[in-house]
């Protein structure tokens, strides 16, 4: 399993920020074809270093090329450019494989 992760930082005003993901950003993430799931997580604290984000988000794929695919198809390319709405040091997108060690 590969999870895609994006992480955000809110702008000063947190109620709009907050309310732009809802309603209009996870809506796309939520259309992109083959994810098996999705979590959010607002951020609350950091209790070792600095609070970086505000907001995470991940999204499930059963293995990249699933995750390659829904970001190459027409609504993982409306995702990607609505993350430029949030801005370039706002966001930091990574992907991640389940592994046990």
């Amino acid at each position: 399993m590969v999870k895609l992760q994006i992480m955000y930082k809110a702008p000063g005003n947190k109620a709009e920020f907050f309310s732009m993901l809802s309603q209009t950003h996870l809506p796309y993430i939520r259309e992109l074809p083959d994810q098996q799931g999705i979590r959010t997580y607002r951020i609350l604290e950091a209790p070792i270093g600095e609070r970086l984000y505000d907001m995470m988000i991940e999204v499930a794929f059963a293995g990249e090329d699933e995750m390659q695919r829904a970001l190459a198809s027409p609504e993982g390319r409306r995702f990607v450019k609505d993350l430029v709405h949030f801005g370039v040091n706002a966001v930091t997108v990574t992907y991640m494989e389940e592994t046990s060690l």
